[in-house]
C-alpha cells in the first residue's frame, strides 16, 4: 500500500476517528486505526464495539492496500510534522511515514484481525440540520448519569423518541431529567432507542452550524452520517422511565427570572457551596425575589438576591448547586419559569413561552 495525503486532512480525520479507539483495549488491535487506500480515497476506521467511526479523505493512491496503526502514536507524529503532505508506504510488517525530511517506521497490526465496521440494514432513517441536532444534544446529554455507572446503563444514555412530527431527546441520572423536543417531518412509525450520552457529546463536537445529519436505526445500532463521517453507536438495552408523567405533575408556585442574572448569582454562591455537604445551595422564593445562599461550616457563608416575578406563595428549597448551574449554562433564552409545589417535591424549569425544553430536578433533604 502506498498513498499521499495532505497532512491537515489526515490529521483532522485521525483526531476524530481515534475517539472510537479503545483507551484500555482488551486486545491491542482495538487501540488501532484501520486504513484502506483505494481509488482516490483513504478510509479510516476505529471501534471499541460501543462506538465506531468511519472517515474518508481524498488521497493520491499509488498502490491499494490496508493496514492498522496504533492511533495514539500515529496522531502524535502527525501533529509534529511540518510539511503539507504525508506519504505512507507499507511493506511486510512496517509502515514508513515520510514528510519532507522526516521519516518514521511504525510496526503495523494485521488488518485481517480488525473488526471492520459495516453498516447494518437501516430500518428507519431521519434527517436533521446539524445545528438542530447539536442543540438537542447540548440540552439533554448533560443530564445523564456518569458513564462509569455500569450497574444502570440506561441512565448513562439519551433516549431518542420519534413520534408523529416530533423528536424528543431525554436524559436522566434519576435525580434530574432534561427533555428537549424538535419538530421534524412525520415519521413512518413511532420509534424509541437509547444511546450513550458521552459518545453523543463527542459527536456533537464535530457538528457544524450548516449541513445535514442523517440518523439511521438498525435495531442494534444507531448510525449518524454527516460530512464524510459515519458514526455508529450501540443501542443500550432497557426501558427508559416514563418522562411524560414527570412533566405533567402539578405546580402551584411560579417564578420567572432572568437566566443570566440567576446563573451569575449561582456561580458566585458555588464558591462556598462546593465546599458544603452535598454541595448544596438554598433557594428562597419570596417577595418577588429569589434569595440564593450557601453555607460551609469550614469556610463561611454567602447569600445574594435576584429579582423574580413570583406567583402562588413562598417556598425555601435546597439543591445540589451543580444541578442548577449546569442547566442554566445550556439555556440560551432570556428568561425561564420555575414551577414549584412543596419543599421536597421536584421543581420544573422551562423557557418562558416555549415548551420545547423542560428540566425537572429533585431537591436535597435537609435535616
Amino acid at each position: 500500500m502506498k498513498f499521499t495525503v495532505t497532512r491537515k486532512e489526515i490529521t483532522d480525520a485521525v483526531k476524530i476517528v481515534n475517539k472510537a479507539a479503545a483507551v484500555k483495549p482488551s486486545t491491542p488491535i482495538l487501540a488501532g486505526i484501520y486504513f484502506k487506500a483505494s481509488g482516490n480515497f483513504l478510509e479510516l476506521q476505529a471501534t471499541d464495539y460501543s462506538i465506531g467511526i468511519v472517515a474518508k479523505v481524498p488521497a493520491n493512491v499509488e498502490e491499494d492496500g490496508e493496514t492498522v496503526l496504533i492511533g495514539k502514536y500515529f496522531l502524535e507524529m502527525l501533529l509534529k510534522l511540518k510539511s503539507d503532505t504525508v506519504t505512507i508506504t507499507t511493506k511486510d510488517n512496517t509502515a514508513e511515514i515520510t514528510s519532507a525530511g522526516t521519516k518514521y517506521n511504525l510496526l503495523i497490526i494485521d488488518p485481517a484481525d480488525f473488526p471492520k465496521i459495516k453498516q447494518e440494514e437501516i430500518l428507519q432513517s431521519f434527517t436533521l440540520r446539524q445545528s438542530q441536532f447539536k442543540n438537542l444534544i447540548r440540552k439533554s446529554a448533560f443530564s445523564a448519569a456518569d458513564d462509569k455507572d455500569t450497574s444502570r446503563p440506561i441512565f448513562t444514555g439519551v433516549l431518542f423518541d420519534f413520534s408523529g412530527e416530533k423528536l424528543t431527546l431525554a436524559a436522566t441520572n434519576t435525580h434530574r431529567i432534561a427533555v428537549v423536543t424538535e419538530k421534524i417531518s412525520a415519521v413512518e412509525k413511532n420509534l424509541q432507542f437509547i444511546v450513550p450520552a458521552k459518545k453523543l457529546q463527542e459527536i456533537s463536537a464535530y457538528l457544524d452550524e450548516v449541513g445535514e445529519i442523517k440518523i439511521g436505526y438498525s435495531g442494534r445500532t444507531a448510525n449518524f452520517i454527516f460530512d464524510n463521517l459515519l458514526v455508529t453507536l450501540r443501542i443500550i438495552e432497557g426501558n427508559f422511565p416514563p418522562y411524560d408523567r414527570l412533566l405533567n405533575e402539578d405546580k402551584n408556585i411560579f417564578a420567572t427570572v432572568d437566566v443570566a442574572e440567576f446563573r451569575n448569582a449561582v456561580e458566585r454562591m458555588a464558591i462556598i457551596a462546593k465546599l458544603a455537604e452535598y454541595e448544596t445551595i438554598g433557594l428562597n422564593f419570596a417577595d418577588n425575589e429569589i434569595k440564593i445562599s450557601a453555607t460551609s461550616p469550614d469556610v463561611g457563608n454567602a447569600e445574594e438576591f435576584v429579582k423574580a416575578e413570583i406567583e402562588g406563595g413562598d417556598l425555601e428549597i435546597f439543591f445540589n448547586h451543580n444541578y442548577i448551574l449546569e442547566v442554566l449554562k445550556v439555556i440560551d433564552a432570556e428568561k425561564i419559569q420555575i414551577g414549584l409545589s412543596e419543599k421536597l417535591k421536584p421543581i420544573d424549569l422551562k423557557i418562558v413561552d416555549d415548551d420545547s425544553f423542560r428540566y425537572i430536578v429533585t431537591p436535597v433533604r435537609r435535616s
